[in-house]
């Protein structure tokens, strides 16, 4: 478990090392998610027992080898993958996926007994297989939506259950003792999924000093994945039976980091000059004032009137200098935070305080900075500078975040 942890953590690093300052149109997101698998129906056909599922992220405790020795392990419902993305319009990506998923059901009975020395009282069924699909990223201010139709070629893949506290078992669907108490499993339903649907909603991070994904997901599939059979036995007299029918349904956070494609665009006339300046410094010129990295500046010019998110003549002097610090510094990543001052509910104020910083993000892209270059993020009323003049809260600033040598 170690290992794998580490070889996950390697693969994401390696690529994430690679990122370049200058985008395309094209990327590659290598991805890593964690999380928790959705219980399946349970059917119980006769007697009172059943298998209670387990609502845990992660299960962690000990497990034997094969030569009865023990280790402490993790183990997490997960997906490692990687996307090929393309960006079809300015708010829409699509893109096709490879992912590994491995998939920890994790419950307990109502029978608990002692088997081969050990208390069983409940088990871990670990499932894994590969999927292939296509979807699209959808963006909206501050947020963006996921879906994706996946197929899974090898839906046969391995599994392997193990009790709570054992597993050295001849046949693992037996695990009754010597005085006839316990459990055995039978798959009653042959494994039928090829299809599943996944759909999340995201928000764009800083991550390793790179532009990354933050999002919270769900995999769902119309079919099941294979029934069981469970049945309970104590004293060497059936007890009870259950059904167990088994998806491939989890909720996911995951994490993803874009690798772009060398842009290989003419320059821009500026650059064609040899304006481009090198990375000497962390404090930056935006017309008559200076800003280091990190530090919030109020672009002065940039007014709005009141519930209006319209850009005027002075505002879009203010974003030409901020355009001028763009192409100046090419590796250069900003941020622009939308305020609104404290009237009306504070809901219609995050909403139109996030309009407002769009906007100003629009006029920069219109200008052909790139949009991933800048994030966008709407404080609403929250973030006042002014008690006595509201009109001074209805604002934008810029704050640098990174930039490449």
């Amino acid at each position: 478990m170690h290992k794998k942890i580490s070889f996950l953590f390697l693969f994401f690093t390696a690529f994430q090392s690679l990122a370049q300052p200058e985008y395309s149109r094209f990327s590659l997101s290598p991805y890593l998610g964690l999380g928790m698998k959705l219980p399946g129906k349970q059917q119980v056909l006769s007697g009172s027992e059943q298998m209670l599922y387990l609502w845990k992220f992660y299960n962690f405790g000990n497990t034997f080898n094969s030569n009865g020795e023990s280790q402490v392990s993790l183990n997490s419902t997960n997906r490692i993958g990687l996307n090929l993305d393309y960006r079809l319009f300015d708010k829409l990506d699509i893109f096709g996926r490879a992912e590994r998923i491995n998939l920890i059901t994790a419950y307990q009975s109502s029978l608990t007994y002692d088997f081969r020395g050990s208390r069983v009282g409940g088990f871990f069924d670990n499932f894994n297989y590969y999927s292939f699909g296509s979807g699209f990223r959808f963006r909206t201010y501050n947020l963006f939506f996921t879906g994706s139709v996946n197929f899974q070629p090898n839906i046969f893949g391995p599994r392997n259950r193990r009790a709570s506290r054992e597993e050295r078992v001849t046949d693992p669907g037996n695990y009754i003792n010597s005085s006839g108490t316990g459990l055995t499993f039978s798959s009653s339903v042959e494994q039928q999924q090829r299809l599943s649907f996944y759909l999340g909603l995201g928000q764009e991070i800083d991550f390793m000093n790179g532009p990354a994904f933050l999002e919270v997901g769900v995999n769902l599939s119309p079919t099941i994945l294979y029934a069981e059979n469970i049945d309970f036995y104590n004293g060497g007299s059936g007890i009870g039976n259950v059904k167990l029918n088994h998806r491939t349904n989890a909720v996911f956070v995951t994490l993803s980091q874009p690798l772009y494609f060398k842009k290989r665009d003419r320059p821009s006339k500026k650059q064609q000059k040899g304006t481009i300046a090198p990375f000497e410094t962390e404090e930056f010129e935006i017309g008559q004032q200076n800003i280091s990295i990190g530090e919030n500046l109020v672009l002065e010019h940039i007014q709005f009137e009141q519930s209006k998110a319209v850009l005027s003549l002075e505002a879009m002097g203010d974003l030409d200098e901020v355009y001028d610090l763009l192409v100046k510094y090419p590796g250069t990543r900003i941020q622009l935070s939308g305020h609104t001052s404290q009237e009306g509910s504070r809901r219609q104020n995050i909403d139109l305080s996030e309009k407002r910083a769009e906007a100003c993000k629009d006029y920069l892209v219109s200008k052909g900075i790139d949009r991933r270059r800048i994030r966008t993020v709407g404080y609403g009323p929250d973030k006042p500078i002014s008690e006595d003049n509201q009109e001074l809260n209805r604002r934008v600033e810029l704050q640098v975040l990174s930039v490449e040598k």
